[in-house]
């Protein structure tokens, strides 16, 4: 996305972001007083609505969060379009082949963090199979997919990378912007040992979306990141 097009800052983004954790806190606490009260562990992996079951559908739902605290800020705020948030049409190639290596980048950087961390006994490190914890909120591997392997990438990068990216790169210049959006990006997934491996990814993703442009290459390769998780936790 162009600079120039991006009118909100890094107030504007701090101002999201404690949106999303009040949203998100409420809605947690709401749900967590809602099965308090039903008394059913298996809930939100057993009952469904419209044919979803509860789990996933609430997973889609708290993501549109990620939508809401973007266009707040940006769209609604200073009138600009979707382009400023990054829907920029990647032109050729390149960009997703960029993709599809930074991809495979951070698959082997993770892949490698995961090694020190059994290598030296870091147990509180060690990276817990959070697609198979998805799997088992019900509806299958196609749902899940649909949900964390396409939604999921698509709200997320257009808050980290669409807008948070964007408007920290005024303030704390394009490595700054990288860094701070790719530990917030780490910090939202809550689970400490998630962080350095997310934190690693979140780095690959802001230098794809610097060096295209756009967040198109990057809801790719985070999109071939969740499936690929699912399908390798499903295939176990």
């Amino acid at each position: 996305m162009s600079p120039a097009a991006v009118k909100w800052d890094g107030a504007d983004v701090l101002k999201a972001i404690g949106l999303s954790v009040a949203i998100i806190l409420g809605a947690g606490a709401a749900i967590a007083a809602g099965l308090s009260v039903i008394s059913d562990d298996d809930f939100l992996s057993e009952e469904s609505f419209l044919g979803v079951p509860v789990g996933i559908l609430l997973l889609g739902a708290l993501q549109v969060v990620f939508v809401i605290a973007a266009w707040r800020f940006s769209i609604s705020k200073y009138g600009v379009d979707s382009r400023s948030l990054g829907f920029v049409r990647a032109v050729g190639r390149a960009p997703y082949a960029k993709a599809a290596a930074a991809w495979l980048a951070a698959l082997a950087a993770i892949v490698l963090w995961a090694q020190l961390v059994s290598y030296f006994g870091w147990d509180i490190l060690t990276i817990d199979d959070s697609a198979g914890e998805v799997l088992d909120f019900g509806g299958g591997l196609m749902l899940s997919i649909l949900v964390v392997g396409l939604w999921g990438p698509v709200t997320e990068e257009i808050f980290f990378r669409g807008f948070a990216l964007a408007g920290l790169r005024r303030r704390f210049g394009t490595v700054g912007a990288v860094v701070i959006s790719s530990a917030v990006f780490a910090l939202f997934h809550i689970d400490p040992a998630l962080y350095v491996p997310i934190f690693i990814f979140g780095i690959v993703l802001g230098w794809l979306c610097v060096k295209t442009e756009s967040i198109w290459p990057c809801i790719v390769a985070h999109s071939l990141q969740n499936t690929a998780a699912l399908v390798a936790a499903a295939a176990i």
